[in-house]
């Protein structure tokens, strides 16, 4: 879920459901039409399936899933994402895991 502030009240945005469960973590803007958020997304209910990125792109109506890698481990979470203000180049950051141990960090650049 998302929520939108017009500068008196909160209002929820639906966003798209690709997978079973689904968590953002970070979000950035550079105009009313060009946000992005990022988290993580797990295909099935079982505890141990793997977590894979999730990023999603705001163009001013609805909310996009934008395909983004994944390394073969048991989890990726992006946590942050900024954004260069007129620019199209979009910055995430997060971790990748085995198991419960954080592995690396997990650092991708985008450019449209």
């Amino acid at each position: 879920m998302a929520q939108h502030w017009d500068g008196k009240s909160w209002s929820i945005v639906p966003t798209p459901n690709p997978t079973l469960i689904q968590s953002l973590y970070g979000v950035a803007e550079s105009a009313s039409n060009d946000v992005w958020a990022v988290g993580a997304q797990m295909n099935s209910s079982d505890p141990i399936a793997p977590l894979n990125t999730l990023t999603m792109h705001w163009d001013g109506k609805s909310w996009n899933i934008v395909t983004s890698p994944n390394l073969s481990t048991d989890g990726n979470i992006l946590q942050g994402v900024t954004h260069a203000s007129g620019s199209e180049q979009v910055w995430t950051a997060g971790d990748t895991y085995i198991g419960f141990e954080e592995l690396d960090s997990l650092i991708m650049h985008t450019c449209p």
